[in-house]
């Protein structure tokens, strides 16, 4: 799978295309913005099928509608998460003044669940703690993890935001954390990092996670 990252906007949230190189099938994960440079990315493919929400705030989904549009691909975000498509409370719009350009879901997706560009797989991982629907797309062939606002380059996310929780964050770390062999990191925020990496150098990470730091 061809991984290729954009920091857009104020907030420099990560927008990712997804590309199936064999067939041209490609996604969009996390379009706060739908911006120039993520459309011209977006023409080197032959389908766009998905456009993948790691989260429900609004600088990871305010512009999923427009791509949507763009398009034609089917919007996933987690079941949990779904409200914030159209409810600005929920997707944080109200913070900074803006409205949000509603929409509806196409996909909602779980824990397990699988979606397929061409014959590569992209598994769902529920990971609350940042909101409750957080999840991280896991790509086993390219041995990658999408990992929204749960997992940064030597932290983590945020859990003080509507939907939050503490305990919640904490497992789901734990969750990555022990997953067996290592991985390509690529979070909403900040630069691509490896899970090796963060086992060691993420204090979040290194220690048991029952010592927590807030």
């Amino acid at each position: 799978m061809k991984i290729t990252g954009y920091a857009i906007g104020e907030m420099q949230v990560n927008c990712y295309i997804l590309e199936n190189e064999e067939t041209g099938e490609g996604a969009i994960v996390d379009p706060g913005r739908y911006a120039p440079e993520i459309i011209e990315e977006v023409k080197k493919l032959k389908k766009v099928k998905y456009i993948l929400l790691t989260h429900g705030h609004f600088d990871h989904v305010w512009q999923a509608k427009f791509a949507k549009e763009a398009t034609g691909a089917d919007i996933v975000i987690s079941h949990e998460d779904a409200g914030c498509l159209n409810d600005d409370p929920l997707n944080l719009c109200h913070e900074v003044g803006i409205e949000m350009n509603k929409c509806e879901a196409d996909i909602l997706v779980g824990e397990g669940d699988e979606l397929f560009l061409g014959d590569e797989k992209i598994k769902v991982l529920h990971t609350p703690g940042h909101t409750k629907g957080s999840v991280c797309f896991l790509i086993e062939s390219s041995r990658a993890i999408l990992t929204g606002d749960t997992l940064f380059c030597r932290t983590c996310g945020r859990t003080d935001l509507a939907g939050g929780n503490k305990d919640d964050m904490l497992m789901s770390l734990k969750r990555l954390k022990n997953l067996e062999g290592d991985y390509k990191i690529y979070p909403g925020h900040n630069r691509a990092t490896t899970l090796d990496e963060e086992r060691i150098k993420n204090r979040y990470l290194k220690r048991d996670l029952e010592e927590w730091y807030w």
